[in-house]
């Protein structure tokens, strides 16, 4: 699902499918999302759009952990001490990035052990790195666009 070292400013959700050979996910700065969730649909709304029919299994990441709307996140608090709710002041403005990914990977490999992005001499953020379950198991993606993104790797 996700995760990455707990001292990186990034992290992940992805998923892997080891039949197909294929991992796809999101990578972004653990401050800006510091939430994911796993949720189901099985057959159980009976409203559109599922009409009861659907089945359907969702990854989905963001500022808040739970979907119980922004006054319960307020009242709350935080969890497991991270803040459950992203405030912008008035007059205020965020911007918060995310990168996309795709690719193929071994079919023996039956999970990630981490990902994480990759920094050039000069810090700037210029690939993606997959490491597999076997030491020595990594795909590294060119992603020379991450620099638009997040042009130094945070200290």
């Amino acid at each position: 699902m996700g995760g990455g070292a707990p001292d990186s400013p990034f992290t992940y959700v992805a998923v892997l499918n080891w039949k197909l050979g294929l991992i796809a996910g999101y990578i972004f700065r653990r401050a800006d999302f510091p939430w994911a969730a796993i949720w189901e649909e099985n057959c159980s709304r009976a409203d559109a759009p599922w009409h009861g029919t659907t089945q359907a299994r969702g990854l989905e990441f963001g500022n808040t952990p739970l979907p119980l709307g922004l006054q319960h996140a307020i009242n709350s608090g935080p969890l497991f001490s991270t803040p459950a709710v992203g405030r912008v002041p008035a007059a205020g403005h965020a911007t918060a990035s995310y990168a996309i990914f795709a690719t193929e990977v071994p079919p023996t490999w039956k999970k990630i052990s981490s990902i994480d992005v990759r920094a050039s001499a000069n810090e700037s953020v210029d690939a993606i790195a997959i490491t597999g379950p076997q030491a020595g198991d990594q795909i590294t993606l060119p992603a020379t666009h991450l620099a638009t993104l997040w042009p130094t790797t945070p200290k």
